[in-house]
C-alpha cells in the first residue's frame, strides 16, 4: 500500500511537471515578460526603498522615478547601438566586397585540396539558392520571424514596465499573502527565504550588470587596439551575450573574429582577437564575477548546461538568459528548506564540506 501511494505521488508529480512545462511553452510571451518584470522588481526594490526613506515621497512616485532611470539607461544603450549600426551600414559595401573576395579564395582552396572544381561548387550553390520552394519558405520564415520578433519586442517594452510597477507597488500585499497561506510553524523559514532572496538576487543581478560593463569595456578596448571598425558595437554585443554562459561568450568572440577574417588581410587579426577575448573570459570567470557577484548563487557547470538547454527549449534565447537567475532563485529557496538542502548541494558548486555542518 505504501509503495502504491508513493507511485501515485510520483506519477502525479510528473504529470504536474509536464503540464507546467507545456503551459510555460505555449504561453511563453506572457511568462517571459512576467519573469523579466520580477527580476527587474527585485533589482529596483532597494532603490525604491531608498528614495522613499530619504525623500518620504509616495510609493507611486518613487517607483515611477526608478523605472524612468532604468528606461533612460536602456534608451541610451539602444541609441549607442543604433549609431554603431548606422556606421556599420556605411561600411557594408566594403565588407560585402571583401566577403566576395574571401569566398573566391575559399573556393580555390576547396578545389586545390578537395578536388571539387569551381564549376561543381557553382552547381551545388545554384541548387541551394535557386530552389524556388526552399527560397520561398526561407523568405516566408524570415519575414514571419522578423515580424513576430519586433511585434513581441514592442509588446514587451510596453508590458514589462507595467508589470514591474505593480509588483513593486503591491509587494507588501504579496508578502502578507505568502504569510497567510504558509503554516505558522513555517513562517520563520519563509521570512528567511524572502530576506535572502532579495539580498542574493539583487547582488547577483547588479553584479552581472557590472560584469557586462567590464567585459564590454575590455572587449571594446581590444578591438580598438586591433583597429577594428565598429569596435563599440561588437564590444557591447559581446558583453550582452555574456549573460548566456558558454554559448554566448563563445559567440561574442566569434562575431568580431569572423568580421576580422573577412576585412583584414592577415590571419593574425582574428587569431589575436580570439586570444585576447579568451583572456578577458578567463579574467571574468576567475576574478571579476567572483568579486562582484560572489559565491552565494554558484551553480555547478552541469546544472548550468541543463538549465540553459531547458530554458532554450521553453523560451528560446530569452529562456537561456533568464535560466541562470531563476536557477539561482531555486537554489536560494532549497538552501533555506531543511528537507531540500540535499538538492541545493546537488546543483551547487560550493565545497562539499560546507554541507557537513
Amino acid at each position: 500500500m505504501q509503495q502504491s501511494n508513493y507511485l501515485q505521488k510520483a506519477a502525479s508529480g510528473l504529470i504536474v511537471f509536464l503540464a507546467s512545462g507545456y503551459l510555460l511553452h505555449i504561453a511563453s510571451s506572457f511568462f517571459i515578460d512576467l519573469a523579466t518584470s520580477f527580476l527587474l522588481a527585485l533589482l529596483l526594490n532597494p532603490l525604491v526603498a531608498w528614495l522613499r526613506r530619504k525623500t518620504r515621497m509616495p510609493a507611486m512616485l518613487a517607483i515611477f522615478l526608478a523605472l524612468l532611470l532604468v528606461g533612460g539607461v536602456m534608451l541610451s544603450l539602444l541609441f549607442v547601438i543604433a549609431l554603431q549600426l548606422r556606421d556599420l551600414s556605411t561600411n557594408w559595401q566594403e565588407i560585402s566586397t571583401r566577403f566576395i573576395s574571401w569566398v573566391a579564395h575559399l573556393r580555390l582552396y576547396v578545389e586545390a585540396h578537395w578536388g571539387i572544381s569551381q564549376a561543381e561548387q557553382e552547381r551545388y550553390l545554384q541548387v541551394l539558392v535557386n530552389n524556388p520552394e526552399k527560397k520561398l519558405s526561407t523568405l516566408n520564415w524570415i519575414a514571419s520571424s522578423g515580424g513576430q520578433f519586433f511585434g513581441g519586442l514592442l509588446t514587451s517594452l510596453s508590458l514589462i514596465p507595467i508589470y514591474t510597477f505593480f509588483m513593486l507597488y503591491y509587494k507588501e500585499r504579496v508578502r502578507r499573502f505568502l504569510f497567510f497561506v504558509t503554516a505558522p510553524a513555517r513562517r520563520g523559514n519563509l521570512k528567511r527565504v524572502l530576506g535572502k532572496l532579495q539580498h542574493v538576487i539583487f547582488r547577483y543581478i547588479l553584479g552581472m550588470l557590472l560584469v557586462f560593463l567590464v567585459v564590454s569595456f575590455l572587449d571594446t578596448a581590444i578591438l580598438l587596439a586591433f583597429g577594428m571598425d565598429n569596435a563599440l558595437l561588437f564590444g557591447v554585443l559581446a558583453g550582452l551575450l555574456n549573460f548566456i554562459p558558454y554559448i554566448g561568450t563563445a559567440l561574442g568572440g566569434l562575431i568580431p573574429m569572423s568580421v576580422a577574417l573577412i576585412t583584414q588581410d592577415s590571419l593574425w587579426y582574428p587569431l589575436g582577437i580570439g586570444l585576447c577575448f579568451w583572456g578577458v573570459q578567463i579574467l571574468e570567470n576567475n576574478v571579476v564575477t567572483p568579486l562582484v557577484v560572489g559565491e552565494q548563487v554558484s551553480l555547478n557547470a552541469f546544472t548550468i548546461i541543463l538549465v540553459l538547454v531547458v530554458g532554450g527549449m521553453l523560451w528560446g534565447a530569452a529562456g537561456m538568459v533568464l535560466a541562470i537567475p531563476y536557477a539561482a532563485i531555486v537554489k536560494c529557496i532549497l538552501e533555506e528548506l531543511p528537507a531540500c538542502k540535499a538538492w541545493a548541494m546537488l546543483i551547487g558548486d560550493e565545497p562539499l564540506s560546507a554541507f557537513d555542518k
